[in-house]
């Protein structure tokens, strides 16, 4: 576990699952021993770490095969949404996998991969915005005309992202 955590010590999304199983935790110990809230390591162990570092491990699995969904996506990488924070992402993927060196070179490539994929989930999300708002305007002013691109589009996304 030290090794483990000294190597992912710099990871964000360690440290969000961190806080999560954590506040769990403090729920859970809570809830047991009305005036004793604190955790001891064996707690700490079980409630926290082990739950995290399966969390992200589990993260990394479907990160690397592909089969993350876009909810998961969502949910783990919207800390990670715009141009900057890609580069981040990819730091942060590669942390976590630094684990796996074996790998080697062909990892970086299904990570950068992978980050490209969801670069453009995020940039097709940002086209259905826009496409819901310009159909929203043109219903509200009561425009005519051929919308049906934009239609098209909105209901073809909607569809298979929902």
């Amino acid at each position: 576990m030290i090794s483990a955590l000294s190597d992912l010590k710099d990871s964000i999304l360690l440290r969000e699952f961190w806080k999560g199983n954590g506040c769990k935790a403090l729920k859970t110990t809570g809830h047991e021993e009305a005036q004793k809230v604190a955790c001891d390591v064996e707690d700490v162990v079980k409630l926290i770490w082990i739950p995290s570092f399966e969390q992200l491990q589990s993260l990394q699995k479907g990160f690397l095969s592909g089969t993350i969904s876009f909810r998961e996506v969502d949910k783990f990488f919207s800390i990670f949404k715009g141009n900057q924070k890609y580069e981040d992402l990819t730091k942060e993927m590669k942390l976590i996998t630094s684990r796996n060196d074996s790998q080697g070179p062909p990892l970086n490539s299904v990570i950068d991969m992978r980050i490209r994929q969801i670069e453009q989930y995020h940039k097709l999300h940002n086209c259905i915005h826009a496409a819901r708002i310009i159909l929203d305007f043109k219903t509200n002013n009561g425009l005519e005309g051929n919308f049906k691109v934009v239609e098209d589009l909105l209901n073809q996304v909607c569809l298979n992202l929902t």
